[in-house]
């Protein structure tokens, strides 16, 4: 059959200009605004009746209100009640509160105060529609009280609605009427063509193939039809280059979050509120928390350390710049870290996220303080050597002529018994005197300070060079046991403590090879430790357990360790990080030179090559680490 040449816009017109019409002639008999006129002249009517009643009732309603009298004010309110369509009527006295209230459901037209203004206004008192009446209540001109009456308008309400609903039933029936003739014409057309085209069309959508439609019309129906034999075309061959492109995006995507979760820092995305929207694998690790649980938790909610710098978060979102802070000390399933964290701000459509990294840079810091540590100890051998030569020559003088002078006043020498008797007195009678006076304990005493600071400059002197010892290969656990009994033997630590009554933990590697050392000196590595960690234990008042020393020996990369391990006080983060500088002490004054430790570290470090480190913790105890390469170069 040859189509037909209409085109789809005459027919479209013609379908309009019917429905047009059809409305036209509806409306132009069934008028609205007549209708909403007999409405406001019924509520016209309705006021004029309640305000009727009201004047007819004003001067008995006013003196009863004067007189307080509520028992007839409440006759004369539940007759007016007897008027069809009253709903609830409530009596204020000149203040505005309620003397009186009768209604038909109290729970919705109860009121407690005068409200509004004086008049009619219509409102919706719960599922019904009602005129509110207020009216001032006066008798001879003297205002009295308030009259408040609410009338339902649900009856007038009912002839709208019916004559809304013969109204739609006649537009109804028109409309099916209407429907009818235009999908007799429409659906020959318009439909078929359009269905056929929509089958097409959700075929292409779910295969993305170029699927073809026939075309029926000469119309724009069939310009459409080849428009989207065109577009079908098109659809298939993007599709193929989406599917290419996906693909390529997937892997992409993948190789990116691998490269993400490959990295050894934490990284952490988050919104502008601070709300997580990634996570790698090492915050996973580091908080134990997986992706789908730590996405949307707030960043601060989920890194609860104390130490935690949120305000730079903040900071950085505020001002768009990247902010950093660097050696962060945090607790990590109990263990001290410390960790440089950066915040990278994000700009994206119009918003501000931001890419938190925090490294962990625990053994960088160590180093750090190990390096400087061994630049303390390399600047002070210097000035300990000078000092130790410039003290040495005095000190020597000082030891000699005290001997001198302790000879001549006791010493039984002629020239001695000659001075005397040129003073006139004996060597016997200023023996007798020196000893009255003490001057022999006081030459004592110089001699007994001017031994000990020779010995602070010998200990001064074995800090600043490598000493000339005898290497040869010894075992660590046999070196810590032999300490133990030169420990156990000091006279001058057992006045102090029983050395013996600490208990000692032994965990020794028995299969761990000799190392070469200068036993020597090792010992006295040992022995300080010991003896320090002793003393500690010692004048610790608060413990709660016998005092112990674990000594451990087992293997580490490229070396033995040892690790001497006490329960005593422990020290505070500032003391472990000077503990090794010379003549620091946390014992008082005079019982300590503070160059025991600094000695200790020298050793180590420069007459074996090893390294030294302490972790301390207030309170519970302090561990001394000590690592001695296998392979000496030169000690």
């Amino acid at each position: 059959m040859k189509p037909l040449n209409f085109s789809l816009r005459c027919k479209t017109n013609l379908a309009i200009l019917l429905t047009f019409f059809s409305i036209a002639l509806i409306f132009s008999a069934i008028h609205l605004p007549m209708q909403n006129r007999h409405f406001r002249t019924m509520v016209k009517q309705i006021e004029l009746v309640l305000d009727t009643m009201v004047q007819r009732d004003q001067a008995p309603l006013g003196n009863e209100i004067f007189d307080g009298n509520t028992r007839a004010m409440g006759i004369r309110i539940k007759a007016m009640m007897g008027v069809k369509g009253m709903l609830a009527i409530s009596v204020f006295d000149a203040t505005g509160a309620l003397l009186i209230q009768e209604s038909r459901d109290p729970a919705v037209y109860a009121l407690t105060r005068l409200e509004g203004d004086p008049g009619s206004r219509e409102k919706r008192w719960g599922k019904t529609d009602t005129l509110t009446y207020l009216a001032a209540i006066t008798v001879i001109g003297e205002p009295m009280g308030w009259i408040r009456i609410c009338y339902s308008l649900e009856e007038i309400k009912g002839e709208q609605r019916l004559a809304n609903l013969i109204v739609a039933g006649v537009l109804a029936s028109i409309l099916v009427v209407m429907l009818v003739v235009l999908n007799l014409i429409i659906s020959r057309t318009i439909l078929r063509p359009i269905t056929t085209l929509r089958d097409a069309m959700e075929l292409v959508g779910r295969q993305g193939s170029g699927e073809r439609v026939e075309i029926e019309s000469r119309d724009e129906i069939g310009d459409l039809a080849a428009s989207f034999n065109r577009m079908a075309e098109d659809l298939a061959r993007f599709h193929r280059e989406i599917e290419t492109r996906q693909e390529e995006t997937n892997q992409v995507r993948i190789f990116l979050k691998n490269i993400i979760d490959s990295m050894p820092s934490v990284l952490v995305g988050i919104d502008r509120d601070k709300a997580i929207t990634h996570w790698n694998l090492e915050a996973e690790k580091v908080t134990g928390l997986p992706p789908d649980r730590a996405t949307g938790l707030a960043v601060d909610k989920v890194f609860t350390w104390n130490e935690f710098p949120a305000a730079i978060i903040e900071k950085s979102l505020r001002k768009k710049k990247v902010q950093k802070q660097t050696k962060i000390p945090v607790t990590i399933n109990g263990t001290p870290r410390f960790l440089d964290m950066t915040v990278y701000p994000l700009e994206s459509k119009g918003k501000t996220d931001a890419v938190i990294r925090m490294d962990d840079v625990t053994d960088h810091v160590r180093m750090e303080e190990m390096v400087i540590q061994s630049e303390k100890m390399l600047s002070v051998g210097g000035l300990a050597a000078g000092m130790a030569h410039e003290i040495n020559n005095p000190l020597a003088g000082i030891l000699q002529n005290a001997a001198v002078v302790r000879n001549r006043l006791t010493a039984d020498l002629p020239a001695n018994h000659k001075a005397a008797e040129a003073c006139q007195t004996t060597l016997p009678t200023i023996r007798s005197y020196m000893e009255q006076r003490q001057i022999f304990s006081l030459l004592d005493h110089v001699h007994e300070a001017g031994i000990r600071a020779a010995d602070i400059v010998k200990e001064m002197l074995s800090f600043s060079r490598k000493g000339v010892g005898c290497v040869s290969s010894h075992h660590l656990d046999r070196l810590l046991d032999e300490t133990l009994n030169l420990v156990s033997s000091d006279y001058n630590l057992k006045k102090h403590f029983d050395f013996k009554k600490i208990l000692i933990q032994r965990e020794y590697d028995g299969a761990l090879p000799p190392i070469p050392c200068d036993k020597g000196k090792l010992q006295q590595v040992f022995l300080n430790i010991l003896q320090n960690g002793a003393h500690a234990m010692a004048e610790f008042p608060e413990k709660t357990a016998p005092d112990r020393f674990i000594l451990r020996t087992k293997a580490c990369a490229g070396g033995l360790q040892v690790e001497i391990e006490d329960n005593g006080p422990g020290m505070i983060p500032e003391q472990s990080k000077r503990i090794f500088e010379p003549f620091f002490t946390t014992k008082p004054v005079g019982v300590g030179t503070g160059l025991g430790l600094s000695v200790s570290y020298f050793i180590i470090t420069k007459n074996h090559n090893g390294s030294m480190e302490v972790k301390s913790v207030p309170g519970k105890g302090t561990n001394f680490i000590i690592r001695l390469p296998i392979q000496q170069e030169e000690l």
